[in-house]
This record gives structure tokens, sequence and C-alpha cells, in this order.
């Protein structure tokens, strides 16, 4: 059995850093583009910070990008019925 180096763990650290920080960017930026999104069309918010506030109190990233997702499947069904 081979044990590697003290390099190749500095190597994979420095690896699993970079991939782990372009993720949380990512994730960041998607989270951003939701609440733009989100307070731009839905009804309950209307560019409303303190509203916006009150709708996100207790919700996850998760969470926000995917009441995102609903407002857009609902506008997105509203268009092709009209």
């Amino acid at each position: 059995m081979t044990i590697p180096d003290g390099g190749f763990y500095r190597t994979l650290r420095v690896g699993l850093d970079r991939a782990i920080s372009a993720a949380c960017h990512q994730s960041n930026r998607d989270l951003e583009s939701a609440i733009r999104y989100i307070s731009i069309y839905d009804a309950r918010i209307l560019r409303n910070k303190q509203r916006m506030l009150e709708v996100f109190d207790g919700m996850t990233g998760e969470q926000i990008e995917a009441l995102a997702g609903e407002i857009q499947k609902t506008r997105s069904r509203r268009s092709q019925t009209e």
C-alpha cells in the first residue's frame, strides 16, 4: 500500500477549496436571480422590501429558488392560455 505524501493532501485541499468556492459563487448568483425575479413577479411583494422580508422569513435559499420556479411556471401557463 502506498501512502501519499503531504503534497498530495495540500493539492487535494486546494482543488476542493476551488470547487467549493465556484459552487458557492454560482449558488449565490442563482439565489440573487431568484430574489430579483420574485420581487418583480410575485403579486404579494411587488418590489416592497418589507413585504419581501416577511415572505422570505424562515425560508432557505432552496425554498426561495423553488418559489421563483413556481412563479415562473404559473406565469408561463398563463401566457400560453392567453
